[in-house]
């Protein structure tokens, strides 16, 4: 098993406390003070709630330990993983490369996000838009 790292920070040695993706993140509301690092299991590639986990810890509960997704991840979610708040991934099946490659897959999103909190698309359209001028002018259809 191989663990990436997602950030320029140190990963925790130990894991204090293992979620499963379908856990509900309201129940651990005050349980986090001393907790350093968590780990989300996904029990396969294709349940994609560890991923809203992530943000809720994140966002909701303001998480800023280490998140780790465990268990059944593949390359192509890299990206995702790190933009939806992991700092880490353990890797089972030697292909760490690949988990590398994704995260020069794409440099803008549409969507904000909980790692890196890049500039968006509608950001980049509307930097120099004046909104207001720009709606009266008919410019754009709404």
């Amino acid at each position: 098993m191989a663990l990436l790292n997602f950030t320029d920070k140190p990963l925790a040695s130990s894991l204090d406390l293992t979620l499963t993706t379908d856990t509900d993140y309201k129940t651990l509301v005050g349980t986090l003070g001393s907790v350093q690092a968590i780990a989300i299991e996904f029990p396969a590639f294709t349940d994609g709630r560890g991923f809203s986990l992530a943000v809720r810890l994140r966002k909701d509960l303001g998480f800023t330990g280490e998140i780790r997704a465990t268990g059944k991840t593949m390359p192509e979610q890299g990206l995702y993983l790190s933009r939806a708040g992991f700092d880490s991934v353990e890797i089972l099946d030697g292909r760490e490369s690949a988990y590398e490659t994704s995260f020069k897959r794409y440099g803008i999103f549409y969507q904000f996000d909980y790692a890196t909190h890049q500039t968006k698309v509608s950001d980049l359209r509307h930097a120099d838009d004046d909104r207001t001028d720009t709606y009266q002018k008919g410019k754009i259809a709404s």
